[in-house]
């Protein structure tokens, strides 16, 4: 959906539109999760001439055409944007009054999403963060939608009991630092060989390597900063590329080479994998750690990761 508001004076000094492109979760009709924002500004007056003598007075001149509205133009997505359906929403003036859109001001994309996670039970686990985590941050306004339940493990050994004790249908683990304990590898891996489904995340280092085996993935280049994801239930929903930084880390992302039944949904500036889907669709190993891309886009990327691990049989 769309809605527009007054631009305030810092954004557009002669006045302005801010358009609000996103998708209404709680069904309040208000967005509650931004894709993009457009800024339309009115032209600045122009300077004023110098101060001529007067002259005489002249005819009444003929009435000045009236100002014209912003219009909005919304027509169906083609299946190459929009895999699922979606809306094209254009925004700008009639010129010739022929009633279409002749000057466009601002055009965005909507997709509409092609699952539902319907209240999952999700275990959390990241060891260490360097800035805000936009992962936990993307769940937590999962769960707050009612779209996941979230358990936060605060360890890795709460995690492996969690793993054992509880039933869960997804387990997060960003393991950002240090090193896995044997019984969090053992258990790690022997969730995925039990046909459990899991999301995972760490930087190079040599431990990781038969946990990577078992989610049918291998490293390669580090720290690379944009990431395109070209799996449909990407679109519209994280920006295109997904830009990365480092929050302090010395690797804070790294290329992925698919293994096995192992196949890519993501592509690095390198051409490297940043996302690899495994064990017939019910992993998911990223290239990236889960403070190296904001927050804002926590949502909408864990939403669809969810949508991946979840929607393989």
């Amino acid at each position: 959906m769309v809605s527009t508001s007054d631009a305030s004076v810092e954004q557009c000094p002669a006045g302005g539109r801010i358009l609000t492109f996103g998708y209404d979760n709680d069904g309040d009709d208000a967005i509650d999760e931004v894709v993009s924002e457009e800024q339309i500004c009115d032209g600045a007056p122009g300077a004023t001439g110098a101060q001529g003598e007067q002259g005489e007075q002249g005819p009444a001149g003929e009435p000045g055409q009236d100002g014209q509205d912003l219009l909005l133009e919304t027509s169906d997505a083609s299946m190459d944007a929009c895999v699922f359906g979606g809306t094209v929403y254009v925004f700008g003036y009639d010129r010739d009054g022929d009633g279409v859109i002749d000057d466009i001001s601002a055009e965005q994309t909507v997709c509409e999403r092609s699952f539902a996670l319907d209240g999952i039970e999700v275990l959390f686990h990241v060891d260490m963060s360097m800035a805000e985590d936009a992962t936990l941050a993307g769940l937590e306004a999962l769960e707050a939608e009612g779209a996941i339940a979230l358990t936060v493990s605060e360890t890795q050994e709460e995690m492996t009991t969690q793993m054992a004790t509880g039933d869960y249908d997804v387990v997060v683990y960003f393991k950002q630092d240090g090193f896995m304990s044997n019984p969090t590898r053992a258990a790690v891996e022997g969730w995925v060989e039990d046909g459990g489904r899991m999301i995972f995340s760490t930087f190079k280092s040599q431990d990781d390597d038969a946990t990577l085996l078992a989610l049918k993935a291998s490293f390669g280049e580090t720290n690379q900063s944009e990431a395109v994801f070209f799996d449909e239930r990407f679109r519209g929903v994280v920006p295109l590329p997904l830009p990365l930084e480092s929050a302090g880390w010395t690797s804070f992302s790294s290329g992925l080479e698919p293994l096995g039944d192992g196949r890519s949904i993501c592509a690095f500036e390198n051409g490297e994998s940043c996302a690899v889907v495994g064990n017939d669709g019910r992993t998911v190993v990223l290239g990236f750690l889960g403070d190296s891309y904001r927050a804002e886009f926590g949502r909408g990327l864990m939403e669809s990761l969810l949508g991946v691990v979840t929607s393989a049989p």
